[in-house]
């Protein structure tokens, strides 16, 4: 869930960046998987750890 209080157009503008970093990675090295990208930004969105690999923050 998003706060209420961010900007929409905050919000917009950061979707098409991801969108259109995932396709420039996909075109440029051909190893952007479709479904871990869904489910880091469903992570984030949901404030929750993406399931995978996890590396250390150390």
């Amino acid at each position: 869930m998003i706060a209420a209080g961010v900007e929409p157009g905050a919000v917009a503008q950061l979707i098409v960046t991801i969108a259109l970093g995932f396709v420039a990675q996909r075109a440029l090295t051909g190893d952007a998987d479709v479904r871990a990208h869904a489910a880091a930004l469903a992570a984030l969105g949901a404030g929750a750890p993406a399931s995978g690999p996890q590396r250390d923050p150390t």
